[in-house]
């Protein structure tokens, strides 16, 4: 009986043709011991492997090459192979079937002990095989270098999928095999009608598949259709977006008015200071060109020093308010950052002082620390 386990077609359709003609070819032996056939292993297993032939006597480790002609083998182990004088078509992993068989064997050992449930001492007899397509002819040499390698008296070349059931029937084992026809048959079987598990993926195609269409119409029988979909997480409620904008809109127009009444404030103080130096250089020329007498000079420069100290009192009550103003400014710029909105809403004017870091969105306890700060400001501004 023979068990065929291939859940994922070859994506090359010449290495599929061979796989079919390997399967018909075991098929249609007659007496043949009971029979599991693997194909494109690595699509689901984590063995990179095209052919996998296991009967209870032995098994075969293929290498599937869908082409015909004289082959020339330069090096056996490495280097490589030629076919009609050119290297192996499609073989994108390697030009050297046996190294690759080499490569794949220790990996083929442990997957079958495992799955079979058997040290790897206790496993049948492993054949190596490279498949090639009919007529395959040998060059010269080839021969020779099979005999010598040690690893490569249990290799094959063989020309057909016809040829393959006779080169696994003159495999025997030294010692009667552990693995029965009924275990074998039953691992097989098993293989064969498990969900498809992608060895990438993890997940069983068929069970995502039925679990997403039965979330589907549970959905459907619950009316979560009509739901509307929730905000993304962390997105603020639509109310509160329009409050958080008109709050910085607000915000906006006070910064504005502080600072054009800043502005206002220093072209004032600006045109009082110059109008105190004009007086103070006529009160200069006054006093350089008439003679006065020491009571009238006196009085003249106490009036100077008064309108000197009167000039450094402005200045320094300007520079207060500036300094005052400037900290008004600079903090309502500070609330106005704070605004969940602030990057969305209405552009924020240059800030005078130091630059304003960006903050996260402000928490209830922050958000009424703000709006204390903005009545604070107003009533600031209102008494000023």
């Amino acid at each position: 009986m023979l068990v065929s386990v291939l859940p994922v077609p070859f994506a090359d359709a010449a290495r599929q043709r061979q796989y079919e003609a390997v399967r018909a070819a075991l098929r249609a032996e007659e007496d043949a011991p009971a029979t599991v056939l693997l194909g494109n292993l690595g699509a689901f297993t984590p063995l990179p492997a095209d052919l996998l032939v296991v009967q209870p006597m032995g098994w075969a480790l293929g290498v599937l090459i869908p082409h015909a002609g004289r082959l020339t083998v330069p090096a056996l182990a490495y280097g490589t192979w030629l076919l009609d004088e050119q290297p192996l078509p499609g073989r994108g992993e390697t030009d050297n079937p046996f190294a690759q068989y080499q490569q794949l064997l220790p990996l083929a050992l442990a997957w079958l002990s495992e799955h079979l449930h058997l040290p790897e001492n206790e496993l049948p007899p492993c054949l190596g095989v490279a498949l090639f397509e009919a007529p395959l002819t040998f060059g010269p040499g080839i021969e020779a270098q099979l005999h010598r390698h040690p690893a490569a008296r249990a290799f094959e070349l063989v020309g057909g999928a016809a040829q393959l059931p006779g080169r696994l029937r003159q495999q025997s084992a030294a010692e009667a095999s552990s693995l029965t026809e009924e275990e074998l048959l039953e691992w097989g079987e098993y293989l064969a009608n498990e969900p498809y598990i992608s060895h990438n993926q993890g997940i069983p195609e068929t069970l995502a598949g039925w679990l997403t269409q039965n979330l589907r119409q549970l959905g459907r029988w619950l009316g979560a259709e009509d739901i509307p979909a929730d905000p993304p997480y962390g997105a603020p409620l639509p109310d509160q977006h329009l409050r958080d904008q008109q709050e910085q809109a607000r915000l906006q127009q006070l910064r504005q008015e502080l600072q054009a009444e800043l502005h206002q404030q220093r072209q004032e103080a600006a045109a009082r200071e110059a109008a105190r130096t004009q007086e103070l250089a006529a009160l200069r020329q006054q006093l350089a060109q008439t003679g006065l007498s020491a009571t009238e000079r006196q009085a003249e420069q106490h009036a100077k020093a008064a309108l000197e100290e009167a000039l450094r009192t402005a200045r320094a009550e300007l520079a207060s308010r500036n300094h005052e103003l400037d900290a008004r400014i600079q903090q309502l710029g500070q609330l106005i950052q704070q605004l969940p909105g602030a990057s969305l809403g209405v552009p924020a004017a240059p800030a005078i002082g130091s630059a304003v870091a960006r903050r996260p969105t402000p928490r209830p306890a922050a958000a009424a620390t703000r709006a204390r700060s903005f009545r604070r400001l107003r009533r600031e501004s209102a008494r000023h």
